[in-house]
């Protein structure tokens, strides 16, 4: 006799949990973005898929993943993390949206295979592994823009390896309007003023005015996704 909706949804359930805790374990500086989403059922996705606030999987694809090895279901749900913490879903604006996709999960699966952590770590296929060298030769920061900057060169080369990097389904992300930006850049500022921080503009602009021989940035926020942009300004 076959599961029900619900005692699939069920097990679902209890594998991305096993999941979360297993990467609680072994990366506790991410506790926080690791316990950031709901997890939900859904039978509308492929396998996963995030909104930013939830996390979306099909039960019954779960189970078969789990079962193929459960380190992929902790790479998924440390992929679909990544992407949140990036904020991949809000960046896309006017790019090509296959190439953007491609170039957050080739820039979110470089990062969980140089990671030295064993909840994660599986066999990288050799193409894979030599794709992901390239472009991190090539590209002047490894971030999903100087990634999708590159795919748009040498597209051919690497749509073929589309499948090692895949992941989950970006089909719920979000695509902001100019009005947006707007309002989340104000908060930004607002929020940069009651917990007494520059913004990124601010301190690149006070470094301008002081003009030194050498400037040394000790540190900046990930949102900040092209930093060198700053430097002339």
């Amino acid at each position: 006799m076959g599961r029900s909706n619900k005692e699939w949804e069920n097990l679902g359930l209890k594998i991305f949990n096993a999941a979360k805790n297993e990467l609680y374990l072994s990366m506790r500086y991410l506790y926080l973005a690791l316990d950031g989403l709901e997890i939900v059922a859904d039978m509308r996705v492929d396998f996963l898929a995030t909104d930013g606030g939830k996390l979306y999987f099909l039960p019954m694809m779960a189970a078969e993943k789990y079962m193929e090895n459960p380190l992929l279901i902790n790479r998924a749900y440390l992929h679909s993390v990544l992407h949140c913490l990036f904020g991949h879903m809000y960046k896309r604006e006017k790019r090509d949206e296959d190439l953007w996709n491609l170039a957050c999960d080739i820039m979110v699966e470089g990062v969980i295979d140089d990671m030295e952590v064993a909840s994660v770590t599986t066999v990288v296929p050799p193409l894979k592994e030599e794709a992901e060298v390239r472009i991190a030769r090539e590209c002047k920061i490894f971030s999903a823009e100087y990634i999708y900057d590159y795919l748009k060169k040498n597209k051919e080369d690497i749509l073929a390896l589309e499948n090692y990097f895949k992941v989950d389904d970006h089909s719920l992300w979000d695509n902001e309007n100019n009005d947006e930006k707007d309002t989340k850049r104000e908060k930004k500022e607002e929020n940069a003023k009651e917990h007494k921080h520059m913004t990124m503009m601010e301190a690149a602009n006070l470094g301008k005015e002081a003009n030194p021989k050498r400037m040394w940035l000790t540190h900046y926020s990930p949102s900040m996704n092209k930093p060198d942009e700053y430097i002339d300004k």
